[in-house]
């Protein structure tokens, strides 16, 4: 019982996730995504 609830919530978590990554996604998110790739990047965009 306990692994088909995991898995309905696994699934329900990857529909959504898929449905928000068909959107468009807003600049400040692609900023967020940067910034976790590099602190730098997000303080170079905030001086700019």
């Amino acid at each position: 019982m306990e692994s088909m609830v995991k898995t309905w919530i696994g699934q329900s978590l990857h529909e959504r996730f898929d449905h928000v990554v068909e959107e468009p996604v807003p600049e400040a998110f692609m900023r967020f995504l940067d910034g976790m790739e590099s602190d730098n990047e997000i303080c170079s965009a905030v001086a700019e």
